[in-house]
């Protein structure tokens, strides 16, 4: 894998599906992209979501007890076996073709790989903070965590 999309997720179902159809369907490589879920294990609607989507994507997911955003995504990051991780959420539809390809690319300029890349459609609701964001899993080495 190049890029896990890690995702907590609750009660949003749709959400999930636009999620996973436009990150899949934008790739320039589908096939180096997986998506990890983090389900609260009293979301059936969401867990029968996913194992739905597994039938067409390369999706994974926690079934566990709620807990906050920011440990929930630090617990996908478990189960990923990329280098590239996305700090997604359930209601981001991906818009830019080819994004993985360019995400390669920006961390492929940097040596050290400890950056942090968002696109501009993150920008919108985060007063251009990026709430979304890529980092390399060297970042995660260095800081032990998301």
């Amino acid at each position: 894998m190049n890029i896990s999309c890690l995702v907590p997720t609750r009660g949003n179902p749709l959400g999930m599906n636009y999620f996973a159809d436009t990150i899949f369907k934008t790739a320039s490589n589908p096939n180096s992209v997986e998506v990890i879920f983090y389900i609260d294990n009293d979301d059936l609607p969401s867990k029968e979501c996913a194992d739905k989507l597994k039938e067409k994507y390369n999706i994974k997911y926690f079934f566990e007890n709620r807990i906050p955003l920011g440990k929930a995504i630090n617990e996908c990051h478990r189960l990923s076996e990329s280098d590239i991780f996305f700090c997604g959420s359930d209601d981001i539809i991906m818009l830019t073709e080819e994004w993985d390809s360019i995400v390669i690319d920006a961390f492929d300029k940097i040596e050290d790989k400890i950056a942090l890349f968002y696109g501009l459609e993150s920008q919108k609701n985060t007063g251009g903070k990026g709430g979304h964001h890529f980092m390399h899993r060297k970042w995660l080495d260095t800081l032990g965590y998301i």
